[in-house]
């Protein structure tokens, strides 16, 4: 390769063996599958538990007025938010899901940060999938904020997203600079070159 040629995308930069890696089921189960399980799993079990131990609509403190629990009944979207009905959340939770099962399939293996993002927002989005397709609506249970401002209940599912797309988004981040470092070293040479070939005046 020329020294003033640049990669072709990020995958070239971040591992050379990147796509000769074998596939590994330990690690697998590490950076996709395990997030993915504990999320939905971990969003379950807590739901199960607010709908057996708290009363609808009554808080309870858990840090003072900063974070409470409260049993809520949600039946739109994450945080509160609503696109139409029951189906209508059910669709867009799918599509999402089928998106997210893409990207990770388009993902370089050495990605495992953003690779594990995913697997959170799978998880999450699985987790209030579940209510949906049973209940017909989300169970919401952690209330955070100050005095009278409060965010929209939510749960673990919801969490479970947020987090992931924080991992992703550093992901991105990260790779991106490391983008622009290779850059800047492979055009120091040619800069190089091009002073010690100037003749002198």
């Amino acid at each position: 390769m020329p020294q003033n040629a640049l990669p072709a995308n990020h995958s070239e930069i971040s591992s050379p063996d990147a796509e000769t890696r074998p596939f590994s089921w330990t690690r697998a189960s590490c950076v996709f599958i395990g997030p993915a399980l504990a999320s939905l799993g971990l969003d379950r079990i807590t739901k199960i538990a607010a709908e057996r131990h708290l009363t609808f609509s009554v808080p309870e403190k858990v840090l003072g007025e900063y974070v409470r629990v409260v049993l809520w009944f949600n039946e739109g979207a994450a945080f509160g938010m609503t696109f139409g009905g029951k189906w209508a959340h059910v669709i867009l939770s799918l599509i999402a899901m089928v998106v997210v099962t893409y990207l990770v399939w388009r993902t370089p293996r050495e990605h495992s940060l953003m690779l594990s993002g995913f697997a959170l927002i799978l998880g999450g989005a699985a987790g209030n999938l579940w209510d949906r397709l049973l209940a017909g609506k989300v169970t919401d249970f952690i209330d955070v904020g100050i005095g009278s401002l409060r965010w929209p209940t939510f749960n673990v599912a919801d969490a479970s997203v947020v987090v992931g797309v924080f991992l992703i988004l550093l992901t991105s981040w990260r790779t991106s600079r490391a983008e622009q470092t290779a850059k800047e070293t492979m055009a120091r040479p040619a800069q190089s070159a091009a002073t010690e070939g100037t003749p002198a005046p």
